[in-house]
């Protein structure tokens, strides 16, 4: 007993306990940003206007093939021509690419033989045209340029926007996983400014 203050000594650890609980949960809290704050950034203003792709479509096509091989050269082989008309129909390279903000909403346009539209705030979930039904869509700022993400039959694409310093290049990265591909697929696409 801590004849002091006329009260347990465990009472007074206790306490003490509590106090530094709360003071690390602070500390922890005011260190780590939480993941809402981190889309109050606005996307780069290098990035909205109109793109066009960069060279020919069907080298894109070509290097698309490429980075899908390996899975598809894992899957029986009656199955593979079905599988190379898939990506092709499901994944063709944009010709042009429209990007628009207003505040913390992005529109982005990818005008291909499959034109999709995402629109929707940052953080948040997107309408969509030209998407599956059951894919779930959102858009993000991830190191600082625009990601956007889908999500559908247990599989992932990313398509990460950025563009070079000059603001006349934009490349579009890739990257598909599912449990259907032996690794995951990355490829890059290259656009130039246009109109």
């Amino acid at each position: 007993m801590d004849h002091r203050h006329g009260r347990p000594r465990l009472v007074t650890r206790r306490a003490s306990a509590l106090y530094l609980g709360a003071a690390l949960m602070l500390l922890f809290a005011l260190a780590c940003p939480r993941p809402i704050d981190a889309q109050q950034a606005s996307v780069p203003s290098t990035l909205p206007g109109t793109w066009r792709h960069d060279g020919d479509l069907s080298r894109s096509v070509r290097l698309i093939d490429a980075a899908f091989a390996p899975s598809i050269a894992s899957l029986p082989e009656l199955i593979q021509g079905f599988a190379r008309s898939r990506i092709h129909d499901d994944m063709p390279p944009p010709e042009r690419v429209i990007v628009s903000v207003e505040g913390a909403r992005v529109r982005v346009s990818l005008d291909s033989s499959r034109a999709a539209v995402i629109d929707g705030p940052l953080g948040g979930t997107a309408r969509t045209t030209g998407v599956d039904d059951g894919t779930r869509v959102t858009q993000r700022l991830s190191g600082g340029w625009l990601e956007i993400r889908y999500l559908g039959e247990g599989s992932e694409l990313l398509q990460l926007f950025s563009t070079e310093p000059d603001g006349a290049h934009m490349h579009v990265d890739y990257t598909v996983t599912s449990p259907r591909l032996v690794a995951p697929v990355r490829y890059r696409l290259e656009y130039v400014r246009g109109s």
